[in-house]
């Protein structure tokens, strides 16, 4: 399908372009080892003939799109032939007009040159009518690009909407709020009101905090889903309401998983007969999984928000903190009950294995046999 009346004129003397946006970086290539599409290096793929790059509409809206095609040079869009280069030359594509003929969703631009790539230019452009003096201001402006896409916006809500929560939780909380995220007391032995305070049984005041924790993990899995659904961008489209949607959907089953490690938990507790142990691990692992949830949203606002630190990092840094948080709660409390009980050493293993480790490894069985650590190891 050939684009109608998408371009503009070259020899147009009425109509200027300036550059604001050198989409170079946002090249991709296909990896036959990955099975997907990788980020360009030059020093590697400089000898490949096709790249991708998926382009953002509304990122991009009243703008153009400026490609210094070689001859012979291809355009596709979404997989279908757009536009046939038979000699060297200069496009520009209207972005609105792209979003009309393909959708206002991000689609992925694919461009083969049979000679290679080397020489081959993509930006986006502004464009005005001729104004020799705006053109000149223009040329010396610093360009600040803002991080955009739908999964920027999604965090700057979740930080605000998460922020909300904590607010909450603090006003209604109280002491309860500073009993879970007393940290320190998990490492050291328990006083006579620390004790009583654990063996409670769960209120609606901790279904709250159990809610409010799903829905912070939820946040952080689907920033890491996003990354590693960016490695593919002809498969994993996403908006802001797609992201809102997978965020309430696997807080909801982060909620259910919750519940399941309660069940495990007094199953285990009552086979080893020391129900007291039990109850007081539903309350650790509920203080300590809510220690690492709000650890993990400071270091978020910290790195990515102030300094800037690259979000799929990020992404690995939640993937692989989650796992880690989960041995080193197996371990801070086997510590704990060997302080706090007159259980054997290896009676509290055998129930910490079938109560915390057992789930762990359950958990990191799926995942390896999963794509998702693939998709980022």
């Amino acid at each position: 399908m050939m684009i109608p009346d998408l371009t503009f004129p070259a020899d147009d003397d009425l109509l200027h372009h300036y550059k604001i946006n050198d989409l170079r970086d946002e090249w991709k290539v296909f990896s036959a080892e990955e099975n997907a599409l990788v980020p360009y290096l030059e020093s590697i793929n400089s000898r490949v003939y096709n790249i991708y790059i998926a382009l953002d509409p509304e990122e991009y809206r009243n703008n153009g799109l400026l490609l210094n095609l070689k001859a012979r040079s291809a355009l596709f869009i979404n997989n279908k032939l757009a536009y046939n280069a038979k000699k060297k030359e200069q496009k520009i594509f209207r972005v609105d007009s792209l979003a009309h003929i393909y959708g206002t969703k991000s689609f992925l631009i694919s461009i083969y040159s049979p000679t290679g790539i080397h020489g081959l230019e993509t930006y986006i452009v502004s464009y005005s009518r001729k104004d020799p003096l705006l053109m000149e201001k223009v040329d010396h402006m610093p360009i600040v690009i803002r991080q955009g896409g739908p999964i920027w916006d999604f965090m700057r809500l979740g930080v605000i909407i998460i922020l909300i929560f904590y607010v909450i939780l603090i006003n209604i909380g109280g002491r309860v709020f500073r009993d879970y995220y007393n940290i320190i007391n998990s490492f050291i032995r328990a006083g006579a009101d620390e004790f009583l305070n654990r063996t409670r049984n769960i209120t609606r005041i901790d279904l709250v905090y159990i809610l409010v924790l799903s829905l912070v993990l939820s946040f952080f899995i689907v920033i890491t889903f996003n990354q590693i659904d960016a490695t593919n961008p002809m498969d994993h489209v996403n908006t802001i309401g797609k992201l809102l949607g997978k965020w309430l959907w696997i807080g909801a089953i982060i909620l259910v998983w919750i519940m399941l490690r309660f069940f495990i938990i007094s199953l285990s507790s009552d086979l080893f007969k020391i129900k007291s142990i039990g109850t007081i691990h539903t309350f650790e692992y509920l203080r300590i999984t809510n220690f690492y949830s709000l650890l993990i949203y400071l270091l978020m606002v910290l790195l990515i928000f102030i300094f800037h630190l690259n979000l799929a990092l990020f992404s690995d840094l939640v993937l692989y903190s989650m796992v880690i948080i989960s041995v080193l709660r197996a371990i801070a409390l086997y510590l704990k009950f060997l302080n706090s009980s007159n259980y054997t050493k290896l009676y509290l293993f055998s129930y910490l294995c079938s109560a915390e480790l057992l789930p762990v490894i359950i958990g990191l069985r799926i995942l390896l046999k999963s794509s998702l650590l693939h998709a980022i190891v």
